[in-house]
């Protein structure tokens, strides 16, 4: 083999490992989310509020990184007697540094825009409430006076620009050796015997976790449920 064929070989194989590098690349941006019922159910159990409210949440099986961008909450009502109450104008969720943001509720068929206080969403005995959240520095006025529209996703994924706690974490999550976590601290407002028409409130925790899959998991032939 001459030089210059050893040459050609080597830029072969760099051509190659570049394409394959930014192959892997496109592929690296999927997670899922895991929500930590376990602890929800302890904080109901230790209220005991467990045979009088359940709380689930509705996630897709799988994001890209800049696609989770609202996620449902649901809320049953097991009493046959009494209502009860969410509160969205003191729920909130929190980002990766554990920073709160006020929640802000999707209400079907009507344009985003926020208010100075928002409803409480009352919860008929025997029912369920199901609603879609978002949180309030997600949105974006369209134009000067336009609806507000989702600008962002629930959780920045993009590797931080400067060293520290926040950089470390992402490595950890990129590697698959750490997950991230946020949270709903959602409160509701229970009515019961000797308590105001609209409850006395009640924080609830709801932990979740950002599970980040392996980068063959977004090839097109492979399952679409990473459980």
């Amino acid at each position: 083999m001459t030089s210059f064929d050893f040459l050609l070989l080597t830029i072969y194989f760099l051509c190659v490992t570049i394409v394959l590098a930014r192959v892997i690349d496109s592929f690296n941006d999927e997670f899922y989310v895991i929500v930590d019922k376990g602890e929800l159910n302890k904080q109901l159990e230790g209220m005991k509020l467990d045979d009088r409210v359940d709380i689930s949440f509705v996630f897709k099986g799988r994001y890209e990184f800049d696609t989770l961008k609202e996620f449902g909450v649901n809320v049953k009502n097991k009493s046959s007697e009494y209502p009860l109450y969410v509160d969205w104008n003191t729920s909130s969720l929190t980002d990766l540094d554990g920073k709160a943001r006020r929640v802000t509720r999707l209400i079907p068929g009507n344009s985003i825009d926020l208010f100075q206080q928002q409803a409480l969403s009352p919860v008929a005995a025997n029912n369920i409430l199901k609603e879609k959240i978002v949180a309030e520095d997600m949105l974006k006025r369209k134009g000067d006076d336009g609806p507000l529209e989702i600008d962002k996703p629930l959780q920045d994924l993009s590797k931080p620009k400067k060293p520290g706690d926040g950089l470390n974490r992402y490595l950890a999550f990129m590697s698959l050796q750490g997950r991230l976590k946020f949270s709903l601290n959602l409160m509701l407002r229970v009515v019961n015997d000797g308590t105001p028409s609209t409850g006395y409130g009640i924080p609830i925790r709801c932990d979740f976790e950002l599970q980040k899959l392996h980068w063959h998991a977004g090839l097109p032939w492979n399952p679409k449920d990473p459980n």
